[in-house]
């Protein structure tokens, strides 16, 4: 019990020292701006991804019966989805960075501008960063519950350590349906 308190006071105290920190920096509207918008902008992302890749079911789809022709177009349009993520994810951090050192300003003078456009392309890089990831491990699971390479190693550790076969999707049959089958 003293454990779980001192350990719950130590993320305050963490927590509170990032705030301080984040409200002492002249960046701070931008980081809030970013706080709000950021969701906002995931959900529209998500859907507009989602669309371009032929992926609209994955939303509306909870079984896992026969997979749509769509599986084929995935495997292409797969290894595009995951270099824009990473190239995304390196501006987007730059961008963040750049608006930390240009503050956004009310003047129009060259370094409020500049930190405005850089928090506007923080934003939306960080956005689509979340939105391209979640539509990449969502779509990649959906036509094969060992995709990506870590939920499968995920699912083979969980497997091991509760003998449940549900962990590996459709892989492994129950012991029940095996017999079945069998007999």
């Amino acid at each position: 019990m003293v454990e779980a308190l001192f350990l719950l006071g130590m993320l305050g105290w963490l927590v509170v020292t990032c705030w301080e920190w984040l409200a002492a920096q002249p960046a701070f509207a931008t980081f809030c701006a970013g706080f709000f918008f950021v969701p906002v902008a995931y959900v529209t992302e998500r859907a507009r991804l989602a669309f371009a890749h032929d992926l609209l079911p994955l939303d509306t789809r909870r079984e896992r019966t026969p997979l749509p022709p769509e599986i084929f177009y995935w495997e292409l349009r797969r290894g595009a989805l995951l270099r824009q993520n990473l190239l995304l994810g390196a501006l987007s951090a730059i961008a963040w960075v750049a608006a930390a050192v240009y503050p956004a300003g009310f003047a129009l003078t060259s370094v409020p501008v500049l930190g405005w456009i850089f928090g506007a392309s923080a934003i939306l890089g960080t956005a689509r960063v979340f939105a391209g990831t979640s539509v990449y491990f969502h779509a990649s699971q959906w036509f094969d519950p060992m995709r990506p390479a870590i939920i499968g190693c995920y699912r083979k550790m969980m497997f091991w350590l509760s003998e449940d076969a549900g962990f590996l999707g459709r892989l492994r049959q129950p012991t029940a349906q095996r017999e079945k089958a069998v007999y």
